[in-house]
């Protein structure tokens, strides 16, 4: 009787082991698609990114209408230079 019992337990117990050897596998894989993910987020822009885009086009904006600026103020000069220029040829 008490030898049944106890066959009856260690054959609980193994199953028991089975099982636990199989959650540890399966947690085991799940941690390590956890990481794989972890680390494909970690390399993706995040949010900071996006703001310094903005600032990076609001700049360029700036300084295209700066440049423009520049430039019809050069050809005012090059005309007043030109005009100069046929004053003392005349």
């Amino acid at each position: 009787d008490k030898i049944t019992q106890i066959s009856a337990l260690q054959k609980q117990l193994i199953a028991m082991s089975d099982k636990i050897v199989q959650t540890d596998l399966l947690i085991q894989e799940k941690e390590k698609i956890y990481v794989e993910l972890k680390n494909v987020i970690s390399r993706q822009p995040g949010p900071e990114v996006e703001e310094q885009i903005l600032v990076y086009q609001q700049t360029h904006k700036d300084k295209t209408k700066q440049l423009a600026a520049m430039n019809q103020e050069l050809e005012m000069y090059m005309e007043q230079v030109q005009a100069f220029k046929n004053d003392i040829a005349d």
